[in-house]
């Protein structure tokens, strides 16, 4: 398997990174966000966990500006795209 096929992601429910095929983008779901590349481990903020703790009201943990920086907006738009065209 090519490195370059694989992008990271962030789970919002879980606070997790985790790694997945480029072609297999499309099946994220709302709180999934792909990622460009990891965050640094030497954040002043989160220290690389890529959140800054749970939000107790919504069950969702807060990300860091570290992973602001690093969403991938080119694969949440073709997922866009493609959610649109299944719904006409």
């Amino acid at each position: 398997m090519e490195t370059n096929n694989i992008i990271n992601c962030f789970s919002v429910f879980s606070g997790k990174y985790y790694k997945m095929l480029k072609e297999d983008a499309s099946l994220l779901e709302d709180g999934h966000l792909p990622l460009n590349k990891a965050p640094d481990k030497n954040c002043k903020k989160c220290y690389g966990r890529g959140h800054n703790g749970l939000n107790t009201q919504n069950f969702t943990y807060e990300l860091c500006i570290c992973v602001h920086k690093r969403i991938n907006f080119d694969i949440l738009k073709d997922i866009n795209n493609v959610n649109t065209q299944f719904a006409q």
